[in-house]
C-alpha cells in the first residue's frame, strides 16, 4: 500500500520549547492514533478539558495552562517537514492529505455518527475523535492517486 510512503510529521515540544520533528508514515500515524501511551496524555488531558469546562465553566472559559501539554505531540498530516543545515522549519513535501475538523460535539453517540458518515466518503482515510474528545478529525485524501 502506497500510505506507507506518505510522510506526515510529527512535532514534539519540550519544557523550554525546543521542538523535534520526527517524519513517519501515514500507518505509523494511525496505529499511533488508535493508542494512547503508558502515560496516558490523552486520557489525562480529556479529563482535563472536561473538568475545565465542568468547574471553572459556567459560560466562560478557564485560561489556566495544561501542565503536561509539552508531553502532547502536535502532527501536520499533510506534511512532511524537515530542519535544513541553519535550523530552520522547512516544508519538504505537501503528500496531498488534508484533515477536516468538526468541532464542538457534546454527546458521544453523536461523535459516532460524524465518524460512520465520515467513513461513507471515498476519500475518508480514517476518522477519529480529537484529544479534546469532542472533536472528529478526519484525514482527506485530497490527492487519492498519491495515497491509495
Amino acid at each position: 500500500m502506497m500510505q506507507n510512503m506518505v510522510k506526515i510529521t510529527r512535532i514534539k515540544y519540550d519544557r523550554r520549547g525546543k521542538t523535534t520533528l520526527t517524519a513517519s508514515s501515514f500507518d505509523k500515524f494511525m496505529e499511533r492514533m488508535t493508542k494512547d501511551d503508558s502515560k496516558n496524555t490523552v486520557g489525562a488531558f480529556r479529563d482535563f478539558v472536561s473538568m475545565a469546562q465542568n468547574h471553572y465553566g459556567c459560560g466562560r472559559r478557564w485560561t489556566g495552562d495544561y501542565y503536561l501539554m509539552h508531553q502532547m505531540p502536535s502532527f501536520l498530516p499533510s506534511l512532511d517537514i524537515v530542519r535544513d543545515k541553519q535550523g530552520n522549519e522547512t516544508m519538504r513535501a505537501f503528500n496531498g492529505i488534508v484533515t477536516l475538523s468538526v468541532d464542538h460535539i457534546d454527546e458521544e453517540t453523536d461523535l459516532e455518527a460524524v465518524k460512520r458518515v465520515a467513513a461513507m466518503m471515498p476519500m475518508t482515510l480514517a476518522a477519529f475523535i480529537g484529544s479534546t474528545g469532542t472533536t472528529v478529525k478526519i484525514p482527506l485524501a485530497a490527492r487519492p492517486q498519491a495515497i491509495l
